[in-house]
């Protein structure tokens, strides 16, 4: 593949980005702001519940990971279904314009989740909840919450076009079923990672 090509390709790809950060860029705002109050409200919640309160309320596969009650192969395969399922929520609320607010209301509980959850880790756990955070979780979190969001946006434009146009419309000749592959793949992955560093450095912090 010569050089030119290879640069044409960038160029369209970067196009493409540029293009679709600006036609979407009221929604990822949206977003965005939803997820910070979320992250904020999850984090000075910690310091309102009880010990008892927290074990409730924080991530239960974590908290059963922490307490060597499943295996990595296990939290590996819940965390991919919780996100599929995450990713087929998405597209079930924004088949109606009247349901794409529940896409809000599900990123403002993702943000109150992560916030949550990073704050019970980094206080429970001390200087290696801290080193785990930085490491795996915060990074693993975050990307996956840049999936939820570009996935929210991409639906719901397509939602918002259906009602106008009377027709599915995606760029590129991208359907919906080859949409679903790509996020699912890339959380798939995300996860993959995200278990295989738990077991190379949890593990090692917490357990030793």
């Amino acid at each position: 593949m010569s050089n030119y090509v290879v640069k044409r390709r960038k160029a369209y790809f970067f196009q493409m980005v540029k293009r679709h950060i600006k036609e979407n860029l009221i929604c990822y705002l949206s977003l965005l702001v939803l997820f910070l109050i979320g992250l904020i409200i999850g984090v000075f919640t910690v310091c309102g519940v009880s010990t008892v309160e927290i074990d409730i309320l924080m991530d239960t596969v974590l908290l059963r990971l922490f307490n060597d009650e499943i295996s990595f192969l296990v939290f590996f395969l819940l965390r991919c279904i919780y996100s599929i399922f995450l990713i087929m929520l998405i597209l079930l609320f924004t088949l109606k314009n009247w349901m794409i607010p529940l896409v809000g209301i599900l990123t403002l509980y993702k943000g109150y989740t992560i916030g949550f959850n990073i704050t019970v880790i980094f206080l429970c756990l001390g200087f290696s909840g801290v080193v785990c955070g930085i490491i795996i979780f915060i990074p693993c979190w975050l990307i996956s919450m840049l999936v939820y969001f570009n996935c929210s946006c991409v639906f719901i434009r397509r939602c918002i076009l259906f009602k106008k146009y009377g027709k599915l419309c995606f760029d590129n000749g991208f359907t919906t079923q080859k949409l679903l592959l790509i996020y699912c793949i890339a959380l798939i992955i995300i996860s993959l990672i995200e278990a295989l560093l738990v077991s190379m450095v949890v593990m090692r912090f917490i357990i030793e």
